[in-house]
């Protein structure tokens, strides 16, 4: 496994970190993979940043781009964002602006999964 940041050239800064598997996985097998790392960054930003939902705290969303006919996994992290600016009118209007409040620490990544 690699983190961002340690390969050449240019990388998108939202990604996390790379996981090569021996083996392709197949769908069941994928789906236990992005569950167990949305699972660890939930986690993360409930129990140990201790992110309130009820507060407005950013917290993070997970994408896995998978590549080499499914052996890679590059897993991206975001900060989850939220509506800012929610207005109630007379003429029941709103808005709903979605902005990051602030970019959350970056968990440190999962460890690698056994018996995939």
């Amino acid at each position: 496994m690699k983190e961002a940041g340690n390969g050449n050239g240019p990388q998108d800064p939202n990604l996390w970190f790379v996981i090569q598997f021996d083996h392709p996985l197949n769908g069941k097998q994928r789906k236990i993979y992005e569950g167990f790392c949305e699972g660890w960054v939930a986690y993360h930003d409930i129990y140990v940043d201790k992110v309130s939902l009820d507060n407005g705290d950013p917290m993070h969303k997970v994408e896995i781009k998978w590549v080499n006919s499914d052996k890679t996994a590059e897993v991206y992290l975001y900060p989850l964002l939220h509506a800012t600016n929610l207005e109630l009118t007379s003429k029941l209007t709103y808005s709903t602006t979605a902005q990051a409040l602030s970019d959350p620490p970056v968990p440190i990544p999962p460890p690698p999964p056994s018996g995939l």
